[in-house]
């Protein structure tokens, strides 16, 4: 449908094939691609065994999400590739925010208004949180945290880094929303692909900077997963 040429593209930015699915016969992946001319296309494999978040939440919105944040490059004509599969482009934003930013889409876009149904979609934070820092203590959460991360882990969206990022990425999102509101899933996106870094696009977000910012967050990350809420 998208034509061979925008497939390629699609594969070279990504590191690999765009479409796929993961063994087993089954097929549990999505992803999103927009081409040149503006149009999304959202790759949503049909699970034979879908989880709760599939049934009650579905994946449409989280891949617009992704859909939204490419475009967002392609108006800039920054879209760079990643060089080494998985590793994200040095202007794009950290992993942890576009996965964050993906499970808050699912969130939001599934649940209303209703805050129980939003409660329960992100309930498993909590459990995933002690999967990523087993035997957590508020030194790990501030190593996570620390801004030399952003060349390393942080552009990693490898397995191998998943299970902390994908906690550490929903409290935080939830922090930026309760924030700036809705508009934060998208700004660091337009900020960077316009050329600013992160630190200067959370400067611009926030008006502080990330170093200022971090032991703060880092304090009500940590409450959050002591306190279970």
């Amino acid at each position: 449908m998208m034509g061979t040429a925008e497939y390629e593209k699609g594969n070279r930015q990504q590191g690999g094939p765009i479409v796929s699915c993961f063994g087993g016969g089954d097929c549990n992946r999505s992803t999103a691609w927009t081409t040149a001319d503006g149009t999304a296309y959202l790759l949503l494999g049909v699970t034979a065994h879908p989880d709760e978040g599939e049934t009650k939440y579905g994946v449409a919105d989280t891949e617009y999400y992704n859909a939204a944040s490419k475009a967002i490059y392609l108006s800039q004509n920054a879209l760079l590739p990643q060089t080494v599969p998985s590793i994200y482009a040095a202007n794009e934003p950290p992993f942890w925010l576009h996965l964050g930013g993906e499970l808050m889409s699912a969130c939001l876009g599934g649940s209303g208004v209703d805050y129980q149904a939003f409660d329960n979609c992100t309930k498993g934070r909590e459990d995933s949180f002690g999967w990523g820092f087993p035997g957590a203590t508020f030194e790990s959460v501030t190593a996570y945290l620390d801004i030399s991360n952003l060349n390393g882990m942080w552009r990693d969206s490898h397995y191998a880094y998943m299970n902390q990022a994908l906690p550490m990425g929903t409290d935080l999102m939830e922090i930026f929303l309760a924030l700036k509101g809705p508009s934060v899933l998208i700004d660091f996106d337009t900020l960077m692909s316009q050329g600013k870094s992160f630190a200067d696009a959370f400067q611009t977000e926030f008006g502080t900077s990330w170093q200022s910012a971090a032991p703060e967050i880092a304090k009500v990350v940590w409450d959050k997963y002591q306190n279970r809420y």
